[in-house]
């Protein structure tokens, strides 16, 4: 996906939404996205992938030999790293383990 297709996304999914803290009040839209990239590096540590945010829109997942890609979505995160590094992560396991495709 090109840098402007990025900027544009597509329309929010379900993983948008803002959650309720601890405390019982709502995070602001921007601290509920950074804890969600701090999930997701904490998943894709073993893929020596990170993911940082893109213009509030998307995700930008650089690869430790430079790749990068652009997802627009979390569902879209997990195709990208199978791209990116040959590897399928199960977002659903506890204790995410990384298996080789192919």
């Amino acid at each position: 996906m090109c840098g402007v297709c990025g900027l544009l996304g597509g329309e929010d999914d379900w993983s948008g939404a803002v959650r309720p803290q601890h405390g019982g009040a709502p995070r602001t839209r921007r601290a509920d996205r950074a804890h969600r990239i701090r999930v997701l590096n904490q998943v894709l540590r073993p893929c020596r992938v990170q993911v940082s945010d893109f213009h509030g829109q998307s995700f930008l997942l650089c690869g430790a030999t430079g790749k990068q890609q652009i997802a627009d979505s979390i569902a879209h995160v997990w195709q990208c790293v199978r791209e990116m590094t040959g590897t399928v992560v199960d977002p659903l396991d506890p204790l995410p383990v990384v298996q080789s495709v192919g």
